[in-house]
């Protein structure tokens, strides 16, 4: 069977040659006919033959030319998320750093990478990778099973950036690793860096992150239920009130402020919030 080159696909797994026939009349091509190229020459010169893919090859082709077609919005979707605009984190991520940071110095621990650990649970992974697996929690639109699976492939790349665990990957490992997987060392760096940028900063003090949430919440008035909010609040506390008072009580937390907390728990009681 003779073939010509439909299309050359430069990704973060090399190049690869998707081929159809000569006789390819326009009509939908099952992947099962997407063959790997051999070339060999010999003394009549330097010929191309077809050799049938494994099984599970197919997909990663398929998946390769979706990490292709989204590539460079992918990256500028990870740049934005770690990137900090005129070389400065906004205020709420550096002031929780600086307290993971803080909580660090207190408990004696040296260790980077704990840090780091901390950090990545803490926003990338309990913020992040929630709003790119479910863009329909931000935006009016319907995620689809196809979508779902694209996300999927995006949100792994993105948890494997913030990973301090260093693993080759080979054929065997699944599809949605192997599609970032020449990239994600570029990424590690620049989440590293990232990191030691934020830390890098001078300090927000506690007034002026209050003023900072201040003028925040000035900016969204009448955008929110504030009764639910605070309802959903009290659920939170009511279940843990007394793990809350006895942490408190163990960390020597002034008398004025154990007494707000059961102040408010009697208000919302007395509402009978549910």
């Amino acid at each position: 069977m003779i073939c010509t080159f439909r299309t050359k696909v430069h990704s973060s797994l090399g190049d690869r040659m998707c081929l159809l026939p000569e006789w390819y009349d326009g009509s939908v091509v099952p992947w099962c006919i997407c063959l790997r190229t051999i070339v060999s020459s010999d003394e009549c010169g330097t010929f191309r033959h077809l050799e049938i893919a494994p099984k599970d090859e197919p997909d990663l082709w398929r998946g390769t030319e979706f990490e292709v077609a989204v590539h460079s919005f992918v990256e500028n979707l990870f740049r934005t998320i770690w990137g900090t605009a005129n070389l400065k984190a906004p205020p709420a991520i550096k002031y929780f750093f600086d307290f993971l940071d803080a909580q660090g110095e207190s408990k004696r621990i040296n260790d980077p990478d704990v840090l780091h650990i901390w950090k990545t649970n803490s926003l990338p992974l309990r913020f992040w990778v929630n709003i790119l697996k479910n863009p329909q929690f931000v935006f009016d639109m319907e995620k689809t099973p196809p979508l779902d699976g694209c996300l999927s492939v995006i949100a792994q790349a993105f948890m494997d950036s913030f990973s301090l665990a260093e693993k080759q990957l080979g054929k065997h490992d699944p599809t949605n690793k192997l599609l970032y997987a020449k990239d994600i060392s570029q990424y590690k760096q620049e989440v590293r860096a990232y990191y030691k940028q934020v830390r890098d900063q001078p300090p927000i003090n506690s007034s002026e992150f209050k003023e900072f949430l201040h003028e925040e919440s000035k900016k969204h008035e009448n955008e929110f239920n504030e009764s639910a909010a605070l309802c959903e609040l009290y659920k939170y506390m009511q279940r843990y009130f007394d793990e809350i008072k006895l942490k408190l009580d163990q960390n020597g937390a002034p008398v004025e402020l154990k007494e707000q907390l059961q102040h408010v728990k009697s208000l919302f009681d007395s509402l009978n919030c549910s």
